[in-house]
């Protein structure tokens, strides 16, 4: 298998920006290779421990990607629900499927609105893995055109909208908010 020119230029520029924000987003179209391109935006990183967070219904053409290619880093392909069960070390995240999961600009964060939260501010953020909530350098904003159904959701006091398909932490795992039962615990910073 050969990349495309293209995705050869953007898995470069993607290493570029990673070396220098430490974090990159790519935004393609649906089958041009958003899969190959972050896999070799790996290789070029020179990752050498890889965690590929994705829906489980996508593990075997990722999986099948990453055969055809000589890549020398480790993959570990895992679901978002299952998060909770890492126990090793990466020095690579690769998130997919990362669109359409978005509050409104009013919500509250920390008493800030989502809106006015800016690059290189600080904000409680929960690590999943070491069960802990820590202040996290925000090092991106995303304002994303509304396309989905909204959701309102109240618990202990406060309240907040947000998509449809917008994923919150519950006692069962990550629901997305419509799917969201009224006997639910959230986890609410």
């Amino acid at each position: 298998m050969i990349l495309r020119d293209y995705q050869i230029k953007l898995s470069n520029d993607a290493t570029e920006i990673l070396r220098q924000k430490l974090i990159v987003c790519l935004c393609m179209e649906v089958r041009t290779g958003k899969t190959l391109t972050a896999l070799q935006t790996a290789q070029n990183y020179g990752a050498k421990n890889v965690l590929f967070v994705t829906k489980i219904k996508a593990f075997s053409s990722i999986q099948w990607d990453y055969d055809q290619m000589e890549f020398t880093f480790k993959l570990t392909i895992i679901n978002k629900e299952s998060l909770h069960k890492v126990n090793d070390t990466f020095d690579l995240v690769i998130y997919d499927e990362f669109h359409g999961f978005c509050f409104l600009g009013e919500t509250l964060i920390n008493g800030v609105k989502i809106k006015d939260i800016k690059v290189g501010s600080f904000q409680k953020s929960f690590n999943f893995v070491k069960g802990i909530y820590e202040d996290k350098e925000v090092l991106n904003v995303f304002k994303n055109p509304l396309t989905e159904n909204l959701v309102k959701i109240k618990c202990n006091g406060k309240e907040i909208v947000c998509t449809e398909n917008h994923k919150i932490r519950t006692k069962r795992g990550w629901v997305r908010a419509k799917n969201l039962l009224p006997e639910d615990e959230l986890q609410v910073v």
